[in-house]
């Protein structure tokens, strides 16, 4: 079996890169699967190999991101939890921003309900991990994630609510940031995007690294 899963990731970037999405996510797979094995046969999960997982994961979600298949980016965030929960990783900031992007994405997809779930876990997490995570903005946007989620679902005063606490982690720091936020307010998403907000990226997982080409239309592999 090749198991060189630089090889393939720069496999897939190439092919990536000129629009041929299905021979793509064929070498994300192989990638994926070289990463499933060694984690499978490491008792205490090392950092290079999460680290390994996790990239081949965003490989294969930039891909799926760019053939418009939000479910298989989903898919792929889903993956990479169980992975963290099953290495007894279920509370810390990996676990926190898992959660967070699975609520991106459900809010991306039209599906308020699940969006709310799965951000009300991840803020419960940022609690948790308190002072541990230094930088703010990360539970900051889960906040405004978790305030688009309320507010899709006519939730208003909890919407509210969320979009408060992220004003007041974000005032002290990016006062940018918390203007943009209080635009939010009135905001329900549109499936399929989220709302721009200066200085906060709402959604991480699964971007495209490379300029989508002009000729190849969404859904082709």
């Amino acid at each position: 079996m090749f198991e060189n899963p630089a090889a393939f990731r720069h496999a897939n970037l190439f092919y990536a890169e000129r629009g041929h999405y299905g021979l793509a996510r064929w070498m994300g797979i192989h990638e994926l699967a070289v990463w499933r094995a060694r984690a499978d046969n490491e008792p205490v999960l090392q950092e290079r190999t999460l680290v390994g997982y996790r990239d081949a994961l965003g490989s294969l979600a930039r891909i799926d991101r760019a053939t418009g298949c939000l479910h298989e980016v989903a898919d792929c965030l889903d993956e990479l939890l169980e992975l963290l929960i099953r290495h007894g990783r279920a509370v810390d900031a990996r676990s926190a921003w898992t959660l967070r992007e699975l609520g991106a994405v459900m809010l991306e997809a039209g599906r308020p309900e699940a969006a709310l779930d799965h951000l009300v876990r991840a803020d419960a997490c940022y609690g948790q991990l308190g002072k541990a995570i230094p930088d703010v903005r990360q539970h900051a946007v889960c906040l405004v994630l978790l305030g688009l989620a309320y507010r899709s679902l006519g939730r208003r005063a909890q919407a509210d609510k969320s979009f408060n606490r992220a004003l007041a982690a974000l005032l002290p720091i990016v006062p940018e940031s918390a203007a943009a936020v209080r635009g939010l307010v009135d905001v329900i998403p549109v499936p399929g995007e989220l709302p721009a907000v200066d200085g906060l990226a709402l959604a991480e997982f699964g971007l495209p690294a490379w300029p989508l080409p002009d000729l190849v239309p969404a859904g082709t592999v």
